[in-house]
């Protein structure tokens, strides 16, 4: 697998790994859902 191994390049540990991953994580899953909760119909 390429992606693990290009995030986890320069880790020592998995708080390494986890810090490489949060700035594309925490986006896109926020953003979906963010114009998710925008879009629905309110009943």
């Amino acid at each position: 697998m390429s992606c693990p191994c290009a995030v986890d390049r320069r880790s020592h540990s998995a708080s390494d790994t986890f810090y490489g991953i949060f700035p594309f994580v925490v986006p896109a899953l926020g953003i979906p859902g963010w114009i998710a909760s925008k879009t629905t119909m309110k009943t």
